[in-house]
This record gives structure tokens, C-alpha cells and sequence, in this order.
């Protein structure tokens, strides 16, 4: 994954991106170029968000509270755990989270 994160970051910072040489002159291949981007960049945001979650996965895991709801206190399901190994939600209450977020 950080391989992946590495080489979205180099595309999206690649200075030659700016250079007149290489710049499409349609309009579509402009849009094409831009959405390439946009995806490139959202790939990123989610795995930096993605490490960001497992490292406080880590985190609780140092302070004896790994695998335990930070909402309810529960247990968090194995099979959850083994899906998803930064959960820190047990699934009732992510669904629950998941249904008070305001739809966008």
C-alpha cells in the first residue's frame, strides 16, 4: 500500500505535468488529464486516511484496548477483526454511526 501511496503522489506532483510539451491540446484528452488526476488524488486521501486508522489501530493495541468498541465497550467480532484489522468499531455501532451521518 505504500508503494501505491508513493506512486499516486508522484504522479500527482509530477512537475513534468506542467510543461507545454506534454499538455493535451483537446479538450477532451484536458478532461480526461484532469479526472486522471482527480482519481489519483482521492487514491491517495483514502490511504493516507487508511494508514492514519491503522496506526491508531496500533495505538490501541499498545494501550490494551485493540479489539474493543471505542462506542459501547464491547468486544469486537474475530470476524470483523480479521476483515478489517484497524476496525475500532464493533458492527452495530458503525452502523449505527453510518446511519447519523448526514447523507452528502
Amino acid at each position: 500500500m505504500l508503494d501505491e501511496m508513493r506512486l499516486l503522489r508522484e504522479e500527482v506532483t509530477d512537475p513534468r505535468l506542467g510543461e507545454m510539451s506534454h499538455a493535451p491540446t483537446h479538450l477532451a484528452d484536458l478532461s480526461s488529464d484532469d479526472h486522471d488526476v482527480d482519481v489519483s488524488i482521492k487514491g491517495l486521501e483514502r490511504g493516507s486516511e487508511e494508514l492514519a486508522e491503522i496506526e491508531e489501530a496500533f495505538r490501541r493495541m499498545d494501550e490494551g484496548k485493540f479489539g474493543i468498541c471505542e462506542e459501547c465497550g464491547r468486544d469486537v467480532r474475530l470476524e470483523r477483526l480479521e476483515a478489517l484489522p484497524y476496525a475500532a468499531l464493533c458492527i452495530e455501532c458503525k452502523r449505527n454511526q453510518e446511519r447519523e451521518r448526514p447523507a452528502h
